[in-house]
């Protein structure tokens, strides 16, 4: 973010979107109210590749989704957030097998605690050897560059999917979710990642956690597009007066000229002189 960015309004308008989520009877629930949710879930093994996820006690087949609202504050979807994780930890230190089980990545960003939202763009076939490769989406890989890179040893799967959309109310109590292109959500917009909390082997009997992003939504754009505007009006004044200090010369170009470097220095007449000189020595 520039330094025109309002965080202090940033925060606030996140705290407000966090309450306000949490009283919405559909869509997935927030992190933030996990403690409430938890009873009805538990972590279950899945194959291929081989990881842990938290899934409903009633459709143990499928992984729960969770939402988290933030500050997205890099491309990698860094969040600034506020949210629990321990309910989650303490799912996989209860569950045999994954008991030594490490946090996912929490990464400093301006002072600030970040959490890491992501999901690779390719599975190694290896460990995945069922699946079927998924075409890329055009807004992912408009020219093909992922798709002719990735050869035959890596597949685009489900697990590499994620749904890039933005957040409109239609109703004072209903919102609808459109899909957008990828470059539309922009660091320092607040945003809502959809989220599967999975468990992956990171080395013998050694697991890691990590938030799997499968979509992200942007809900509001308004403070980074205000720190824009301020940019671009202090670039304008800092312009204006560089331009005042240094006019620029708007006649039309003309061919370089060139003055001789010499053009007082006679040498014929000097070589005279000094020939003179020696005759009458």
């Amino acid at each position: 973010m520039n330094a025109f960015y309002d965080s202090d309004k940033a925060r606030t308008l996140v705290d407000a979107l966090i309450a306000k989520s949490e009283q919405e009877i559909d869509g997935y629930p927030h992190l933030t109210a996990l403690n409430i949710q938890m009873k009805d879930m538990r972590v279950s093994e899945f194959a291929e590749p081989r990881t842990f996820r938290i899934v409903n006690n009633k459709a143990p087949s499928e992984e729960v989704f969770f939402r988290i609202i933030g500050i997205l504050c890099s491309r990698h979807c860094h969040l600034y957030c506020r949210d629990r994780m321990s309910e989650c930890m303490g799912l996989f230190k209860g569950n045999p097998g994954t008991e030594a089980t490490t946090e996912p990545d929490y990464k400093p960003y301006e002072g600030d605690v970040a959490i890491d939202c992501h999901a690779r763009y390719l599975t190694d076939r290896d460990l995945s050897p069922n699946e079927k490769h998924q075409p890329f989406g055009t807004d992912v890989d408009p020219h093909s560059i992922l798709e002719a890179i990735r050869g035959s040893k890596f597949i685009h799967s489900a697990d590499n999917r994620v749904e890039y959309c933005v957040k409109k109310q239609v109703s004072p109590d209903k919102y609808r979710y459109e899909s957008i292109k990828p470059e539309e959500i922009k660091e320092g917009d607040i945003v809502e990642a959809t989220v599967a909390v999975v468990n992956i082997p990171i080395r013998e009997d050694q697991f890691k956690m990590i938030l799997a992003l499968r979509a992200i939504t942007k809900i509001t754009d308004e403070v980074r597009k205000a720190a824009e505007v301020q940019l671009r009006q202090q670039t304008g004044k800092e312009d204006a007066t560089i331009t005042s200090r240094y006019p620029s010369n708007n006649a039309s170009p003309k061919p370089l000229k060139r003055k001789r470097l010499f053009a007082n220095q006679d040498t014929e007449d000097t070589s005279k002189k000094a020939r003179k000189d020696n005759t009458n020595m």
